[in-house]
């Protein structure tokens, strides 16, 4: 059967004790409930000592990881010599980190090449077009210029994961259309190994994530504001759920 992950980038939505809390029901509802997906947490980085005394000592299916590779260093010295243990993940290359940060691809480049040395790290490496880009026509070759060419000789590359997260898309409400989002997602599977995995990000919600499903070139979805609320992330791993048992 299909399997579907879901993906949770919290970013500053949320403070200490709301993420806390967000874990703590996640959790219990996972061990209870068999749902057919795996889900990934990326909480604000001072969180997440916190956050992993709540499932301490406990069964979890959750999976934990950072936002940026640049705060591998700080988790790393909170948590110690359980860092590799409990962290996993790292997104690479968000759109907040090339707006805000004015990084561009030899800097995520970088970040994805020092990730190899961390051992069991999964690059979670974000591409996507800015609206001008998209009216220009040059969404496929904004995207191919983002994606190293090397990604598939690298140490990590059968755990790579991939997110397609148009720019103009991110927390508008906008979504291509499926056909748009497939041909991207065809352009990427034809650079990269077939063990990488393909998510899709920008405005997935309770509304939209069943048609999006449609597409099976999706392997998971990067979600933001739709996450941070647990009646709404439920709802979209219900949804999931349904969809997956019923096709």
């Amino acid at each position: 059967m299909r399997k579907i992950i879901i993906a949770a980038n919290w970013k500053k939505y949320l403070n200490e004790e709301e993420s806390v809390s967000l874990v703590y029901q996640l959790n219990d509802l996972l061990n209870l409930k068999n749902y057919n997906h795996q889900v990934m947490l990326f909480p604000d980085a001072n969180h997440i000592p916190s956050i992993l005394k709540v499932i301490e000592n406990k069964y979890s299916l959750l999976a934990f990881g950072v936002q940026d590779p640049s705060f591998i260093n700080k988790i790393s010295d909170l948590l110690s010599d359980t860092f590799y243990e409990e962290i996993s993940l790292s997104i690479v290359g968000h759109s907040d980190r090339r707006i805000n940060h004015k990084e561009n691809n030899d800097t995520t480049l970088k970040k994805l090449s020092e990730l190899k040395k961390y051992s069991g790290l999964c690059p979670v490496l974000c591409v996507g077009e800015t609206e001008a880009q998209k009216n220009d026509g040059f969404t496929l070759d904004v995207i191919k210029k983002q994606i190293p060419k090397n990604i598939n000789s690298s140490k990590y590359s059968n755990e790579c994961i991939i997110a397609y997260e148009p720019v103009w898309s991110i927390g508008t409400g906008k979504v291509p259309k499926n056909k748009e989002i497939e041909t991207v997602l065809n352009s990427i599977k034809s650079l990269v190994d077939e063990n990488v995995k393909l998510f899709y990000g920008g405005s997935v919600d309770l509304n939209n994530v069943e048609k999006l499903l449609e597409i099976n070139l999706i392997d998971g979805f990067l979600i933001g504001g739709a996450s941070t609320n647990f009646e709404s992330l439920l709802g979209i791993i219900k949804k999931v759920d349904k969809f997956l048992k019923k096709n």
